[in-house]
C-alpha cells in the first residue's frame, strides 16, 4: 500500500474526531443558517437548537471514533480499493443513521410547536 494512500484515507477520520470535538466544546450559540445542526425540526426554537446540537455532536463523535477503526483495520486488511470504499460506505451509512437518530430524538423530546414534551 502506498503511502500517500494510508496518510490521505487515515486522515478522515481523525479531523472528523477534531470537528466533533470542536462542536460539542463550542457548540453554536444561536440558530443560524451557516453551521450546526439545521433541520426544520432543529430550528423551531432556540431549545431545540441546543438540543440537536449537543445530540448531534455526540453521535458525530461515536462515527468517528468507528471511521478511524474502519480506516485502520481497513488499510491494514484490505486491498486499497476495498479500504475506501468500506471506510466510506460505513462512514456515509452512519452520518445517515446520525440524522435519523436526531431527528427522531427531537420528535421524541419536543411537540410540533417546539415545546419540551
Amino acid at each position: 500500500m502506498n503511502l500517500e494512500f494510508s496518510i490521505g484515507h487515515l486522515i478522515i477520520g481523525p479531523l472528523m474526531l477534531v470537528i466533533s470535538y470542536i462542536f460539542a466544546k463550542y457548540p453554536p450559540k444561536k440558530i443560524n443558517d451557516l453551521y450546526g445542526y439545521r433541520t426544520k425540526r432543529s430550528m423551531r426554537n432556540q431549545d431545540c437548537w441546543d438540543f440537536a446540537n449537543r445530540h448531534s455532536s455526540s453521535l458525530m463523535w461515536k462515527i468517528s471514533l468507528l471511521t478511524c477503526m474502519v480506516q485502520a483495520i481497513g488499510v491494514i486488511l484490505l486491498d486499497e480499493g476495498v479500504a475506501i470504499l468500506t471506510a466510506t460506505i460505513v462512514l456515509v451509512t452512519t452520518l445517515i443513521y446520525s440524522v435519523y437518530l436526531t431527528e427522531k430524538a427531537l420528535k421524541n423530546t419536543f411537540d410540533n410547536e417546539g415545546n419540551r414534551l
